[in-house]
């Protein structure tokens, strides 16, 4: 059983490498999709504290249960089957996670995700490009962004 300066040190590097991610963003003169794609990948695995090989073929909409069933060392589907932090909504912890992950995003990039979009992600590539959207959107991000999204 890991103690807990290992889960603090695990949750402090996971949040380091995350802002590592933005930071690249922020400190890049123009950035690529492809380049957005690779920090946006890597900041989700490092909130998730998802490994790469981890996510490999894995629905966008599953990451957060497969976050939740490593961090409580149980399989995605007894997450799946007995998420009792459901609330009066029924939102369940990982509906609240996958929330709280777009909630980062867009306090971290400054930007605004469409609402109406974010149910029908389900790879990295459509977050990202979702990500594109808002950038481009905002007044902050607009000039940075070279290229066309070619998926």
């Amino acid at each position: 059983m890991e103690n807990r300066e290992q889960i603090k040190r695990m949750l402090t590097q996971s949040r380091k490498h995350a802002q590592e991610q933005i930071d690249r963003l922020k400190d890049s003169g123009t950035i690529s999709f492809g380049e957005l794609n690779s920090c946006i990948t890597a900041y989700i695995q490092a909130k998730f504290m998802l490994k790469p090989e981890e996510c490999e073929g894995v629905d966008f909409q599953e990451l957060s249960e497969l976050s939740l069933a490593k961090s409580m060392k149980l399989s995605p589907d007894l997450v799946k089957e007995f998420d009792t932090a459901r609330s009066c909504a029924g939102a369940t912890s990982a509906i609240a996670k996958k929330t709280l992950l777009y909630m980062s995003i867009e306090k971290s990039l400054g930007i605004e995700l469409a609402a109406e979009k974010t149910p029908k992600v389900h790879t990295f590539e459509e977050f990202s490009m979702l990500v594109w959207d808002g950038m481009k959107s905002s007044e902050n991000w607009h000039t940075k962004l070279i290229g066309q999204i070619r998926i």
